[in-house]
């Protein structure tokens, strides 16, 4: 059965790496931290971060651009983004009928040749496969294959580059992507091992990046 909750509390951290903040979002996060946030430079803090390649604090939030970072004299180097890194997850946006294209998102982060594994398309998409379990069973087990394949440890080192830089803003943002990503887990738990191959190590196909 679908969880109301869960498909907000997913659309909203969605919604956190793809929109500007709006006057809304910043008295949510306010009120749920007691925080003090100013407007002009949240919102700045999500360009540079989100949206800017050349600003100097842009951390990529592309699956395929954080399997390859590497860590080197305490500085992170990472790869740059391929249109086509994440063409892996066509197959299964097409599977519930998902259109990154008809997502509100700034105007920076739309347009062709976009890739498909940004940590918002991802969440946004669960949201969807969430709301719609109740009159699909079967998504349940769709949610928790998409989990497992790709919202592994790089989404989790995506939250912790965030939450080291120089911005209260960014750092709530940080505390609201951690928790919608226990959220994913805990709705979309490790699928059940189902037979004595699965306990020997041997698991079914699944579309890969």
């Amino acid at each position: 059965m679908s969880d109301p909750g869960v498909t907000e509390q997913l659309r909203a951290a969605a919604a956190l790496l793809l929109q500007s903040p709006d006057e809304r979002t910043l008295s949510i996060l306010q009120a749920a931290s007691g925080a003090r946030l100013d407007p002009g430079e949240a919102r700045q803090d999500f360009y540079d971060t989100f949206c800017i390649p050349q600003s100097g604090r842009y951390i990529p939030p592309y699956r395929h651009v954080l399997l390859r970072a590497r860590e080197l004299q305490d500085y992170w180097h990472f790869p740059p983004p391929r249109y086509t890194g994440g063409d892996g997850l066509i197959s299964w946006y097409e599977t519930i009928g998902f259109d990154v294209s008809r997502l509100n998102a700034d105007i920076l982060l739309t347009g062709p040749n976009r890739p498909l594994d940004h940590l918002g398309y991802l969440l946004a998409f669960l949201s969807v496969v969430a709301q719609s379990n109740a009159e699909n069973a079967e998504l349940s087990e769709l949610g928790s294959a998409f989990t497992e394949e790709f919202l592994g440890e790089w989404s989790r080192l995506y939250v912790s580059l965030l939450s080291r830089a120089d911005s209260v803003y960014l750092h709530l943002v940080a505390d609201a992507l951690n928790e919608a990503l226990d959220g994913v887990n805990e709705y979309f738990p490790p699928r059940a091992i189902e037979n004595a191959e699965d306990m020997q190590g041997e698991t079914p196909g699944a579309v890969v990046d």
